[in-house]
């Protein structure tokens, strides 16, 4: 009986992390996660944020992760800068009014 309630629990878990909508773009075979710049967790009903809030970062983006802490199935958008970039804005909007938690991390070479 243990076992069939623990293959039903990681089956839930499978769902949840499947219906997670992330965004990430950082390439695994070059080694881009070298200097982690911004570390925070993003919460809102709707989330339009600047990263970094002001100025730029000193070298471009090389490797960005938006992820999904809840499984919701809301698309993080960059609606601006981004990788490749010195800095970039977000903008990720609830569908139901549900408030949303994306964990955000931004490196740079």
């Amino acid at each position: 009986m243990g076992s069939k309630a623990s293959f039903v629990c990681v089956l839930m878990l499978l769902v949840v992390v499947a219906n997670a909508y992330d965004a990430t773009n950082c390439p695994s075979n070059t080694g881009r996660q070298k200097n982690l710049v911004y570390d925070s967790l993003l919460t809102g009903v709707s989330i339009n944020v600047r990263i970094p809030q002001a100025g730029y970062f000193n070298r471009p983006i090389t490797c960005l992760q938006l992820i999904d802490r809840q499984g919701t199935s809301v698309s993080p958008r960059i609606v601006e800068g981004g990788y490749l970039d010195t800095y970039m804005v977000v903008n990720i909007t609830s569908l139901n009014g549900q408030v949303l938690y994306y964990y955000a991390q931004i490196y740079i070479d």
